[in-house]
């Protein structure tokens, strides 16, 4: 073992710099798809689906102004995916893939969801993945589930499938904009305040009491190219007002956070000109 182990070692150090990195690559692929499968053993498809659809990722330190007395800055994972479903459904499960990636060795501060576009739409990370079935459907029945028991659940009837979850998190942006426009004195000082909002992300509480029963509370994320202006009006009186009025909607808000767009999204508007 001794020997297998010094072969192995010398094996790694003759790599040239760029072999070096895709096998880093390569391990990282393993890990991510290990994680997925682990967290979803239950209902395999829908991992499968995941996989299916991610074409890339890779894994980098934030590059953001970070303060030097601060520690060295947050490890990130950066997940491309081809489909809006798909996106949805890891973003609903974010916290928890990131505590599987845990388990694997992997210690990450943050996940980034990305949409692949152009050429990369074209890679698939995973080319084996869900070959088994078609892209899942509510209710639908894959061929080694019609042949087991009748009383076996179907992949999606444990978990939400990747359509509702999109519906979910449709609703829960319309839950959040309800909650912000009640918290204002007039619409139109609220229509003002969402128009600066270019994105809105929610990830679960992992460790909430009351999530862990099933009612999950969130992280909410408002994302915006003018930080400063957002954060201005974003105060702590009005922060407490939105979770408030949010509760009575029944979206359990944590905390309420203002962070700087990611560049695929700076101009966008996630709360366009709306009506109640």
């Amino acid at each position: 073992m001794k020997r297998l182990g010094k072969a192995i070692s010398h094996y790694v150090d003759a790599l040239s710099p760029e072999q070096a990195h895709l096998m880093h690559n390569a391990q990282n692929n393993e890990i991510f798809a290990r994680a997925i499968r682990n967290l979803f053993s239950k209902n395999p498809a829908i991992g499968e689906y995941l996989l299916q659809h991610t074409n890339y990722l890779y894994i980098a330190r934030e590059k953001a102004a970070w303060k030097a007395n601060a520690g060295k800055p947050p490890l990130l994972i950066h997940v491309y995916l081809d489909d809006a479903a798909a996106r949805a459904e890891l973003n609903a499960y974010r916290e928890w893939v990131l505590l599987e990636l845990k388990k694997h060795g992997m210690h990450l501060d943050k996940m980034i969801i990305h949409t692949a576009t152009l050429g990369m739409k074209e890679r698939h990370l995973y080319p084996q993945a869900g070959k088994q079935s078609e892209a899942p459907t509510v209710g639908e029945t894959n061929t080694a589930n019609s042949e087991a028991s009748a009383d076996q659940n179907t992949p999606f009837q444990e978990d939400l499938h990747a359509s509702e979850a999109l519906r979910h998190e449709t609703k829960m942006k319309e839950n959040l904009k309800r909650a912000i426009c009640m918290s204002f004195e007039t619409l139109e000082q609220a229509e003002a305040f969402l128009s600066f909002i270019e994105d809105v992300r929610f990830d679960v509480v992992p460790y909430d009491y009351e999530t862990q029963r099933g009612y999950p509370a969130f992280f909410c994320k408002l994302y915006t190219s003018d930080t400063e202006r957002l954060n201005q009006v974003l105060n702590q009186q009005l922060c407490q007002t939105i979770i408030s009025k949010a509760r009575q909607l029944n979206l359990r808000l944590q905390s309420v956070h203002v962070y700087e767009s990611h560049p695929e999204y700076r101009g966008k508007q996630a709360f366009p000109r709306f009506a109640l």
